[in-house]
């Protein structure tokens, strides 16, 4: 056990013995940079659509609060609410120091110590919540927006009116294909097992959990039961 890793997690254990473990090819249970990359991939065009949508309607509403509350809360949920609801129970985060290394929210501060237990009700209910507020809140925005120019057709004309339409119809396009390539790609093989969007077979979450035993302690004192 080193320094770096205090609670010995073989995610973070150079010294692992990886070539014997039959799960290493079905978790994303080592840093790499590629899921890195192509986690950021899916996301792009969703907030790209988001944000110029929650712009243009801004511009035309004259009300700007909608989309600065919407920034003012990104910034708090990458950095505070994620990590503190989800993000401090996932083995990635065990791995000391000033910012965390992982596949979503790699360089971001490491605020919280790490807790190897499982998320609670409450915390998963809180993080679906947050999830579901990034997601389609921009798209009740845009969906305002709309409406807004609708009702004053006349001085806006038809153009900005589908123009935002088409805005509407991409951004929520992009969060569903982002969601749903989570669900193909990420969520099968993550190994923050609590969270509520995981896919990883109980097989493969108890395999892993044999391999952490101060994990598996944690999970067990909150009433997890490994299957023998």
């Amino acid at each position: 056990m080193d320094d770096e890793n205090p609670f010995n997690i073989c995610t973070w254990d150079v010294n692992a013995d990886c070539d014997s473990c039959y799960v290493k090819e079905k978790l994303n249970c080592k840093f790499d940079r590629k899921f890195l990359a192509g986690f950021i991939t899916y996301v792009i065009p969703f907030f790209f659509c988001s944000i110029f949508g929650m712009i243009y309607t801004a511009i035309v509403t004259g009300i700007w609060w909608l989309l600065i509350g919407y920034g003012i809360f990104l910034v708090l949920f990458f950095t505070v609410i994620e990590m503190r609801i989800l993000c401090r129970h996932c083995p990635y985060y065990a791995k000391e120091g000033k910012t965390i290394h992982c596949h979503a929210n790699e360089g971001l501060p490491r605020l919280w110590k790490y807790d190897p237990t499982p998320l609670s009700r409450v915390e998963k209910l809180a993080f679906l919540a947050c999830l579901g507020f990034l997601g389609f809140f921009p798209i009740f925005t845009e969906i305002y927006g709309i409406w807004y120019i609708s009702m004053n057709y006349a001085i806006y004309g038809f153009y900005a009116l589908l123009g935002l339409i088409g805005i509407a119809v991409a951004s929520l396009i992009t969060v569903l294909a982002w969601l749903s390539n989570l669900q193909i790609f990420y969520c099968p093989s993550c190994i923050n097992f609590s969270c509520p969007l995981n896919r990883v077979p109980e097989d493969d979450v108890n395999a892993y959990l044999e391999k952490n035993p101060i994990m598996k302690d944690a999970w067990e004192k909150y009433g997890y039961r490994l299957k023998k």
